[in-house]
């Protein structure tokens, strides 16, 4: 399953590690995963242009995950919206996601 992580990034202290802790689990269930943490940030690009390249990600995405602390965010909450809107899978911990085997 290809699964997109959400969760609180701007203004938000050790997010990279909780992101690539996040997407370590999942890929080692099997998951191809979208890690939105690894797109780096310069000064030119604002919120909006984030969401805009996020939003796409998740778009070819089967499922989120929403890290804690999501109902905080902003642009998580907009992305489980997004989700849902599309029907995606949500889930809120990487131990809800099934296996890939159980996934297919």
């Amino acid at each position: 399953m290809k699964i997109y992580i959400a969760g609180p990034i701007t203004g938000c202290e050790g997010y990279e590690e909780k992101f690539r802790d996040a997407e370590e689990k999942l890929s080692s269930g099997g998951h191809s995963v979208m890690n939105p943490a690894r797109l780096g940030s310069w000064p030119e690009f604002g919120w909006e242009d984030y969401m805009r390249v996020t939003l796409e990600m998740l778009a070819v995405c089967d499922a989120v995950l929403l890290l804690p602390g999501w109902e905080g965010s902003r642009g998580a909450r907009l992305e489980k919206k997004s989700a849902q809107k599309r029907g995606k899978k949500v889930f809120y911990s990487p131990g809800d996601v099934p296996g890939k085997e159980a996934a297919e």
